[in-house]
């Protein structure tokens, strides 16, 4: 079908990514349903649920169809993995503008609409908003106490330019997925996400665009609800789980993408830093993650000149000093 969309009311596509999602995805799908905007596609992309994601889906779609421009579901009869996934979800969507979501969250009935007017007003192609955040019963008061602190973290990352964007995403400062909207023509020149990274869909993008000097926007409004349990996909399992060697290999892999001579000489505070992380994590996967090794762990820090400087600056905001960071 051939659509003639209007400049003042440009399609957008709604990427629905799921597995096993069966508790989750009518929810997520009549908050899909709910939207204040109209011209939306839907595309749904199921990575092999086991489950009846799959029954429900098909169900909802043959009651609400009518209500889209289009409605397309991708099957896969094996894992693909959560890259490989979305990646076939927006490179199946026609819209201008992209919303991937996954099926265990919820849209806030003007999420589109909100998103869109924000980047259209200041002329920008990928911003993230606030997340309403839903914490299920199972998870410990450790957890979120921990990503509550991650999330105002991640508030000041949106304040920096693109390249100390680049340079604080190396070491892993949280950015929250489900309230990304981006443009397709920005992903289409990104190559979209990375399928060779397998931890994570999310923080080999970020580096990519930040090093390109793309900067990560903040749309500073609730627009998402992001649930998190036990098994949800995201940062909740990968980030305070125990360690995982193989999760770290991974990640070493990606940062040591960006990880050279130039950058070396160029910004050797971080160079300093990230080595000295590498080095006591290589200390957990050799002797395991004991003791003695948190020991030198805590050791080393002392010899960061990045921790000696972020201890600096928390005293300096502390008396209410200016972030000098945000230059």
């Amino acid at each position: 079908m051939t659509l003639i969309v209007k400049e003042s009311s440009p399609l957008v596509s709604i990427v629905v990514i799921s597995y096993n999602s069966t508790k989750y995805i009518v929810e997520l799908l009549d908050s899909v349903n709910c939207q204040s905007y109209k011209n939306i596609e839907l595309i749904i992309s199921d990575d092999a649920s086991k489950d009846d994601t799959l029954e429900k889906v098909n169900l909802w779609v043959d009651l609400n169809k009518k209500r889209f421009q289009r409605v397309s579901i991708l099957e896969s009869k094996k894992n693909l993995g959560i890259c490989k996934n979305i990646n076939r979800g927006v490179k199946a969507a026609s819209g201008d503008w992209i919303k991937p979501i996954a099926g265990d969250d919820v849209l806030l009935n003007d999420c589109i609409a909100a998103n869109l007017a924000y980047a259209l007003d200041n002329s920008l192609e990928i911003l993230f908003s606030k997340p309403d955040l839903i914490y299920e019963n199972d998870i410990p008061d450790f957890y979120i106490k921990q990503l509550n602190r991650r999330y105002q973290e991640s508030v000041s990352l949106f304040l920096l330019p693109a390249k100390k964007q680049f340079l604080h995403l190396l070491h892993t400062v949280f950015v929250c997925p489900p309230t990304l909207f981006i443009s397709r023509m920005l992903l289409e020149r990104m190559n979209y996400f990375d399928e060779d990274i397998k931890f994570s869909e999310d923080l080999p993008f970020y580096l990519k665009l930040t090093h390109n000097n793309i900067k990560l926007n903040l749309f500073n409004q609730e627009t998402v609800k992001y649930r998190l349990h036990s098994k949800s996909a995201g940062h909740l399992n990968r980030g305070f789980a125990s360690f995982d060697g193989v999760l770290y290999k991974e990640k070493k892999k990606l940062i040591m993408r960006y990880i050279d001579l130039k950058f070396m000489f160029e910004y050797p505070l971080h160079f300093i830093q990230i080595s000295l992380d590498f080095f006591s994590k290589d200390l957990i996967v050799i002797f395991g993650n004991n003791r003695l090794v948190s020991i030198i762990f805590r050791s080393l820090m002392l010899f960061s000149p990045l921790f000696v400087i972020k201890q600096i600056k928390g005293i300096y905001s502390s008396f209410g000093f200016i972030n000098f960071d945000r230059k």
